[in-house]
């Protein structure tokens, strides 16, 4: 007989402003059962190309809007709404799961945008991996 225990996934909602500076977190091995980290300063860094994908990179963790998908517009007092989390959340989480793939630690990722004093862009994106060289940030 086996048995699965279901892993309730969160969907989690980050405001990502472009080239700001941010508290970074990493891990200092590549093994699990190394807990230990190093904080440093990174930045947030937005690319969109000519094929339409767009690109995000938070203190070398990559990410990208998931396919076919545009960002939706949506209003300041649906962000007052969100529970909004901080890059290190992402990290210390990931951390702390069996996960072997970043993709699979939250059920939903959301950047949120601010594009003027009332509205904001909300895009959906997947967790891709960490850019170990050619990327300062």
């Amino acid at each position: 007989m086996s048995s699965c225990i279901a892993q309730d996934k969160q969907t989690i909602y980050l405001i990502f402003n472009q080239n700001e500076a941010v508290n970074c977190i990493k891990s200092n091995s590549n093994y699990r059962h190394d807990k230990s980290l190093t904080n440093y300063k990174g930045a947030m860094v937005k690319s969109e190309y000519p094929n339409n994908k767009t690109s995000f990179i938070i203190c070398k963790e990559h990410f990208s809007l998931i396919k076919n998908t545009k960002p939706q517009k949506i209003s300041k007092g649906d962000v007052s709404k969100l529970k909004l989390v901080e890059f290190e959340y992402l990290i210390k989480e990931y951390i702390k799961s069996d996960m072997f793939n970043k993709r699979d630690v939250f059920e939903n990722i959301f950047f949120i945008e601010k594009i003027n004093e009332e509205e904001y862009l909300k895009y959906e994106v997947h967790w891709e991996h960490y850019i170990d060289k050619g990327f300062q940030n």
